[in-house]
C-alpha cells in the first residue's frame, strides 16, 4: 500500500469508535486480495460493528482493515455517543448510506469469489438453515396447539446435530424485523395473487415491509425464497442506493406491504425512526454475514488448489439426507392431518 494511505484500524480490534470522514477515500480489505472502495465527504465509517455489539447483541471484531487516503480529516465518535447518534434522521441516514454501498461492494466480491466454485460449507448451512426453520416453525405452532403427534414429530427430529448446526447459524441469518411503522398507515398497498410488487432488473427506488400474506422471490422465472413473516423489509438496497433489482418479487396470495419510495426517506424517518433503525440494523448484520461468506469462500479456493475435500461432500450428504427426511415427515403427515398450518408451512419451504 502506498504512503499516502494510513490505516484507521485493523480486523479483528475492538470496535470502541466510529469516524467522521472529511472526504477522501477509505479503503477496505477483507483479505489480502479482496477489498473494495467507499470515496465521499461527511460520511460516517465503522459503524457496522458497534450496530452489531452495541445494539443487536452480536459480538464482533472489526469486520475489516480500513484504510483512509492521505491527510483526510478524521473526527472520532464513541461507541456510546455512535448509538445515540441513531437517534438523530441525518446521521442515521449518513449511516445507512454507507452500510448499504458496503453491503453492495461486499455482493459484488461474492459474485466473483463464487464463480467456478461450489462451495460446499455455503451449502451445508443453507441445508441446516432451512432444517432449522422448519424445526422453529413447528414448535411454535406445538406451542399454541399442543397436539401430541406434533410434539412426537418435533422429539424425532430436534436431536439431529443439523437442527443445533442451524440454531447456532440462526442468530447472524435471521433477517431484521421492523416492528414500527404504526405512523406510516398511508403508504400500506395490497397486492393482489400474482401481482409483481418489482420486476427484476429494473432500478430500484423503493422498499418494502411486508405486513402480511407470502411474497415469492423469482430470479430468471424460478422462486429461490419465500418471505412470509410480518415485519420483513425488502429491497432496502434499492431504496438506499438505487440498485437495480436482482430479482422479481411476486404476491403468493394476498399481500399487504408499507412501500417506502426514495423520496420519502427522510420524511418516514422523521415520522417512525424505528423504521429506518431497523433498516441500519439489517444492512450491519448482511455486512456482517458478507464478511463472513468472503473469508469461506477464499479459504475454499485455497482448499481446492491444495487438494479436494472429500470430507465435506460426505458431511453434505448426511446433511441433505436428514433435510429430505424432515421434509418428508412434513410432507407425509400433511397428507394425513391436512392441517392448515401445516399448509402454510409446506407451502414457505415448498414441499410437496
Amino acid at each position: 500500500m502506498s504512503n499516502s494511505f494510513s490505516r484507521l484500524y485493523a480486523e479483528g480490534s475492538a470496535p470502541n469508535e466510529a469516524f467522521l470522514l472529511e472526504g477522501g477515500k477509505t479503503v477496505f480489505y477483507l483479505t489480502e486480495t479482496d477489498k473494495y472502495v467507499i470515496s465521499g465527504k461527511n460520511i460516517v465509517i465503522g459503524g457496522s460493528e458497534i450496530v452489531l455489539s452495541k445494539v443487536l447483541g452480536i459480538t464482533t471484531g472489526r469486520l475489516e482493515t480500513a484504510l483512509i487516503e492521505g491527510e483526510t480529516k478524521v473526527k472520532r465518535i464513541s461507541a456510546d455517543n455512535f448509538v445515540q447518534g441513531l437517534e438523530k434522521v441525518s446521521f442515521l441516514l449518513n449511516v445507512a448510506m454507507v452500510l448499504a454501498k458496503q453491503v453492495s461492494l461486499t455482493n459484488e466480491i461474492i459474485v466473483r469469489c463464487s464463480k467456478n466454485l461450489n462451495s460446499s460449507k455455503t451449502e451445508r448451512r443453507t441445508a441446516c438453515l432451512e432444517y432449522y426453520r422448519i424445526m422453529n416453525d413447528l414448535k411454535n405452532e406445538n406451542t399454541k396447539r399442543m397436539l401430541p403427534w406434533l410434539k412426537e414429530m418435533i422429539v424425532k427430529f430436534e436431536t439431529s446435530l443439523v437442527y443445533k448446526e442451524g440454531e447456532a447459524y440462526s442468530k447472524t441469518a435471521e433477517p431484521v424485523r421492523i416492528t414500527g411503522g404504526t405512523q406510516l398507515t398511508d403508504k400500506m398497498i395490497e397486492f393482489p395473487v400474482g401481482a409483481l410488487l418489482c420486476e427484476e432488473g429494473e432500478s430500484g427506488t423503493e422498499m418494502f415491509i411486508l405486513q402480511s400474506g407470502m411474497i415469492d422471490v423469482v430470479v430468471k422465472g424460478t422462486v429461490v425464497a419465500t418471505f412470509s413473516d410480518p415485519g420483513t423489509p425488502i429491497g432496502e438496497m434499492a431504496l438506499l442506493i438505487g440498485e437495480k433489482r436482482t430479482a422479481s418479487l411476486r404476491a403468493k396470495n394476498n399481500v399487504v406491504v408499507t412501500r417506502i419510495r426514495k423520496d420519502e426517506i427522510k420524511e418516514v424517518a422523521e415520522r417512525d425512526i424505528g423504521v429506518i433503525q431497523s433498516v441500519v440494523h439489517s444492512l450491519a448484520k448482511k455486512h456482517f454475514q458478507n464478511t463472513g461468506r468472503i473469508r469461506e469462500l477464499t479459504e475454499k479456493t485455497i482448499e481446492k488448489e491444495i487438494f479436494a475435500d472429500k470430507g465435506d461432500a460426505v458431511k453434505n450428504t448426511a446433511v441433505q439426507t436428514e433435510l429430505s427426511a424432515l421434509r418428508n415427515e412434513v410432507s407425509e403427515i400433511l397428507f394425513k392431518r391436512n392441517e392448515p398450518f401445516l399448509k402454510e408451512i409446506a407451502q414457505r419451504y415448498s414441499i410437496d
